[in-house]
């Protein structure tokens, strides 16, 4: 099933596309469309399709649409359309929908006219253009989702269209754009891109003073318009034109070419806007001062005098980002840089990913040099207007890889100190921040607690703020306390703290302990005790956030009791509900709350506290891999877990995958500060049972961080199970990586640990790396005996689970060497365990060999079936790689069956979910096969361009089948027999029977036509 939104909505039931003829239905089906693979409740589709006034019977209406549509959509629409918690969604694969389509080919693009590949980039983006039938749902009736999405969409196509004639201008066409670049920027006036490109091409034909004309209009209609001049790529390219810069009769306009990103909303990551803001005018006029008098001000400090935790310097610099925001339309980046947390501060590296992840870059693209992730960071930033919000930094070496090297963004940095070397060397502008003044104080209150309690009482006010020494966070501490008893008067609560130990600390202005901690043990100690022991026990849990679970696994009691004290502390302001069930709070509170537990529990309970903490990561981590990845499974599990006794803590894959990605931050922090403080084996553990998560979702700096950690933690414990696991998972991600000799080393050196210890289970483990290994680099002979070894020990030791893998890499030997049903037999096999087991993804990689061998034998019919099937499974598990190893065998039976729009789609998406991914290896694969579509088609110049970009990349990462491929592709493109006898050495040295005997082949035509 096939679905059109990029013009009238139209659906492919495998005969014909047809419309939805019926209005209402139509806009049912283009709300899913629009919010496809996420579920809208019948509630909303209510008030889309009916706004205000629905009727009585909207509901059973909205179901008689769903039925009619199911109808129209036949046999596959159970599958499609789905009923779930109380709404509908369309789970429609990302092949089977055009805007999907488009926006790959889009990034696919991009990232060739970034990297220099001008041909493949204007295919692909006149194919993603071409997927245009009118506007966006141009028949479907404009409800608030179709009229947001469409919006979106709309302003992708004008990207697409912006990019293909960059990439025109730099093949030359100037003459060919004029004519259509003069009338989309009477169309769109306000885009400069377009603007700027008029003017280039203008340029190029000689008609200088018309691209200066053209400059001059803009300009006047942006200052009339908007009230803004033009931005500093339009000005420059102005210039240069007047000087008649060399650089503009060849290349592209300066700042048009996009980055190998993904498209999306901009960043907007600032923290909601401080509630019951006051005061600080004086600051806030010197922060619009720098803003106005240096408009592309690149950097603002703003840090505090020594000391003053709470003064406000994070309130501040919010409340002001959201008064400019406005200004800097691309977006906003915010961080805590955890500068002076009981932890350890954020490092440049950790930040870096982070910010890279949000500006679109994948996270498996995250360099994991700070040098090489910075460079990339400025990169993005050039010409972009951004605002980026660096929290509670520690110094200036901190901050300084953070900051953008071109002028146009807002850098606001907060620190507890004097970053004088910002000041010094980076032009940074400094804003000390003190204490509220008495007015500024007296106004929070009022903002707090309303102008009816505090002017009944205003000499009591007055005091109260006197009390908290004018500090913000003490002020709303004490005003929450008297929020939650409406009946107790300010001037009783100011009794209260006068005749308490609160009074001669808040006489203390500008020292931590003297002014923040008494408000701290006023709010601690109106707490119950059950509440506060669990306050004191957070102050010692790794990571950035707490849930119910984390606390009732410190606190040994039951989730709903934990919960409740949570809800407690997040009223009494000790922590802060930062999304739906995660709390987490400012780090002098944990540092309090850490104080506390050291005077008030004995190392023993809070050692105990940290262990049942690890130990649920542990039980927990087990269960989402035994739903995920029960064949990753860790080493040390004995097989009889294969068979779980418990109930699991999850109900499906979905939900399994959820808790890991949004515990992702917590594990990495559990597994790093264990290596670092307490090398308990239980990490060890965490650490390879998250192996088979990141091999599903390539966080590469976060995976690289654990598989270190548990290195650390190997080498501590100088147990041989854990430095074999560890190095086996700094094995898997090299190899992901394409990095082959360093994977290799690491087998290696896990074989002999393994083998001195004589752990049977890691040897097997070991064995099936290497086996892997060779059989990437072409060694078959070598591959399939480690895996008949490894094979043969897990069959002794009885595990089900891991005898899958090997079977597999047995039917990959075969069906390389041209034994196609042995192979099918080995895939079978696999294929029963995998279910048997009950590992989806597992199935899913069992599935889709299967389907490549019945490629490889002919039934194209059949192969499709199963690809289609592997492919559905690995989305629902999350394999990002195996999703793009289908993706490419799917584009080869497309080819082979002569469907070259659906093969070139499937390749192309397969190209982007590698690079994603970064699976260089299948990267190469993805190539390879559009060369073979290009030549089919008789594209022969763009053929060899994709051969040589798949040669050298399978050459980088030791993937023989691929080059030998690769050179069999450019023999026939290039016309040159020397490639052929390439590639028959490379097969017949690896044994790849069926490609040594194409090649042969293609030698006897080369000499049969002279």
């Amino acid at each position: 099933m096939r679905f059109r939104i990029l013009g009238p909505l139209q659906v492919y039931t495998g005969e014909r596309w047809s419309a939805i003829r019926a209005a209402q239905p139509r806009a049912v089906l283009a709300v899913l469309l629009a919010r496809a693979g996420q579920t809208v409740s019948a509630d909303r589709l209510v008030d889309e399709i009916w706004g205000e006034r629905p009727p009585r019977t909207a509901h059973n209406t909205v179901q008689g649409y769903v039925m009619r549509l199911r109808r129209l959509l036949g046999a596959d629409a159970n599958d499609l359309l789905l009923t779930k918690n109380r709404g509908y969604q369309v789970a429609v694969a990302a092949e089977e929908l055009d805007a999907v389509a488009f926006k790959r080919l889009l990034e696919s693009g991009q990232r060739d006219l970034a990297e220099g590949r001008l041909h493949a980039a204007a295919g692909e983006l006149a194919a993603a253009l071409a997927l245009w039938h009118g506007p966006a749902f141009a028949d479907v009736p404009a409800t608030s989702i179709v009229a947001a999405e469409t919006a979106r969409l709309e302003q992708y196509r004008l990207t697409a269209l912006e990019t293909r004639l960059d990439t025109d201008l730099a093949l030359g066409r100037h003459v060919e754009t004029v004519d259509e670049l003069h009338r989309l920027t009477i169309e769109y006036p306000l885009r400069e891109r377009l603007r700027g490109l008029l003017m280039l091409a203008l340029y190029r034909c000689g008609r200088r003073a018309e691209a200066l004309e053209t400059y001059s209009h803009g300009r006047a209609m942006l200052v009339k318009e908007l009230g803004l001049e033009p931005g500093p790529e339009l000005r420059r390219l102005e210039q240069d034109i007047l000087s008649d810069e060399p650089g503009l009769m060849s290349g592209t306009v300066t700042g048009t070419v996009t980055t190998t990103t993904s498209l999306g909303t901009p960043p907007a990551q600032l923290p909601a806007d401080i509630a019951g803001f006051a005061g600080r005018q004086t600051q806030l006029r010197r922060l619009d001062e720098l803003l106005t008098g240096r408009d592309n001000a690149t950097t603002v400090v703003i840090s505090a005098i020594a000391g003053t935790a709470g003064v406000g310097k994070t309130a501040l610099a919010v409340h002001w980002a959201h008064r400019v925001r406005h200004r800097f339309p691309d977006g906003q980046l915010h961080v805590d840089l955890r500068g002076y947390s009981t932890g350890t501060p954020m490092r440049p590296i950790e930040v870096l990913a982070r910010f890279l992840r949000a500006l679109g870059v994948a996270a498996d693209q995250v360099p994991v040099e700070v040098d090489e992730a910075a460079a990339l960071y400025r990169s993005l930033l050039a010409d972009r207007r951004m605002i980026v919000l660096l929290d509670n930094a520690f110094e200036p070496d901190q901050v300084r890889p953070l900051l953008p090297g071109a002028p146009g963004c807002l850098v606001l940095v907060t620190s507890r100190c004097v970053l004088a070397g910002l000041v010094a060397r980076d032009g940074a502008h400094e804003l000390t921040l003190d204490v509220l003044t008495a007015e500024e104080s007296g106004a929070l209150l009022r903002e707090l607690l309303g102008t009816e309690r505090t002017e009944a009482q205003p000499r009591a006010t007055a005091e109260l703020a006197e009390l908290c020494a004018h500090l913000p966070l003490a002020l709303r501490i004490a005003a929450a306390q008297l929020l939650a008893q409406p009946k107790l008067t300010v001037a009783g609560y100011v009794a209260e703290l006068r005749s308490g130990d609160r009074l001669d600390s808040l006489r203390v202005a500008g020292d931590d302990k003297t002014a923040v901690l008494p408000a701290f043990s006023q709010s601690y100690s109106a707490l119950p005790g059950d509440t506060r022991r669990l306050f004191r026990l957070l102050g010692s849990a790794p990571g950035p956030e707490i849930t119910a679970e984390i606390a009732a696994a410190l606190a040994d009691i039951s989730r709903h009791d934990a919960a409740g004290h949570l809800a407690t502390l997040a009223a009494g302001h000790l922590l802060e509900e930062r999304a739906p069930g995660r709390y987490g709070c400012h780090d002098l509170l944990r540092h309090y709350a850490k104080e506390r537990g050291r005077h008030e529990d004995t190392a023993s309970e809070r050692d105990s506290a940290l262990r049942r903490l690890y130990d649920w990561y542990l039980r927990t981590v087990d269960d989402a891999a035994a739903m995920l990845y029960p064949h990753m499974r860790r080493m040390s599990s004995p097989p009889a877990h294969e068979q779980p006794t418990k109930v699991s803590s999850f109900d499906n894959h979905t939900d399994a995958l959820a808790w890991l990605d949004a515990e992702r931050a917590n594990l990495v922090a559990a597994v790093t500060h264990a290596a670092e403080h307490r090398p308990w084996p239980v990490a060890g553990l965490i650490t390879e049972s998250l192996r088979g998560y990141f091999w599903l979702r390539m966080y590469t700096v976060d995976w690289l961080a654990v598989a270190s950690a548990g290195q650390s933690i190997a080498e501590s414990t100088g147990d041989p199970n854990a430095a074999t696991a560890a190095l086996l998972s700094l094995a898997d991600i090299n190899f992901r990586q394409g990095n082959h000799r360093q994977a290799t080393e690491y087998s290696a050196r896990a074989l002999a640990i393994a083998r001195r210890a004589g752990w049977s289970t890691g040897v097997a483990t070991a064995l099936s790396y290497l086996g892997n290994l060779h059989l990437q680099s072409g060694r078959l002979a070598e591959a399939c005996e480690h895996h008949e070894r490894a094979l043969t020990l897990r069959r002794r030791a009885g595990w089900r689970s891991k005898q899958a893998g090997n079977l597999t890499g047995l039917g990959i030997i075969h069906r390389h060497l041209g034994s196609l049903k042995e192979a099918l037999r080995y895939f079978n096999q696999a294929l029963a365990i995998n279910r048997e087991v009950d590992s989806a993804s597992g199935e899913a990689g069992a599935l889709y060999q299967l389907g490549a061998t019945w490629h490889d034998a002919g039934d194209l019919g059949q192969a499709a079936d199963l690809l289609r099937h592997a492919l559905r499974m690995a989305q629902e598990v999350g394999h990002r790689g195996l999703e793009a190893e289908t993706r490419v065998e799917l584009a080869a039976v497309h080819r082979d069956a002569d469907r070259y729009t659906a093969a070139f789609e499937a390749a192309t998406a397969a190209l982007e979910l590698a690079r994603d991914a970064n699976d260089r290896p299948c990267e190469s694969d993805a190539l390879r096969v559009l060369g073979t579509i290009h030549q089919r088609h008789g594209n022969h110049p763009e053929a060899a361009g994709y051969y040589r970009s798949a040669l050298d990349l399978a050459r980088d990462t030791g993937s023989r089948f691929t080059e030998a491929g690769a050179l069999l592709g450019l023999a026939a493109v290039c016309h040159e027999p020397d490639y052929a006898r390439q590639a028959v050495a490379i097969a017949d040295e690896a044994g790849y029977r069926t490609l040594a005997a194409e090649a042969r082949r293609a030698i006897d035509n080369f000499v049969h036509n002279g």
